[in-house]
């Protein structure tokens, strides 16, 4: 009688069923949560976001001239508008002068 019933058995059975599915639940509830899935996200996004600057960092050591020219033609396009500006405004100013400063500035006489 020491040996435990086929019903005694299958009852552990369920029980350690049980247990392992509560387990299982709460970790998906866990894991499933809003600020869990953002902190996942975020991690996620380092990751590739480092792996993408060493693998820049490393194409830009192979070629330094490349990334100069970039450099300079990124400068180029951003400082257009403030070259226009200075351009427009130095014109401005040229046109404005008058050709020759008057003689006097006394009345005419009369």
């Amino acid at each position: 009688m020491n040996e435990p019933t086929e019903l005694a058995l299958a009852e552990r059975e369920a029980k350690v069923a049980r247990e392992t599915l509560a387990g299982t639940l709460a970790t998906l509830q866990t894991r499933l949560q809003p600020r869990a899935l953002l902190h996942e996200a975020a991690l996620q996004l380092r990751d590739t976001g480092l792996r993408l600057t060493q693998k820049s960092l490393a194409a830009a050591n192979q070629h330094p001239g490349r990334v100069a020219l970039i450099v300079a033609g990124l400068t180029a396009i951003l400082l257009a508008p403030l070259f226009k500006r200075l351009i427009n405004r130095r014109k401005l100013k040229k046109s404005t002068l008058p050709d020759t400063l008057p003689k006097s500035t006394a009345p005419p006489e009369r």
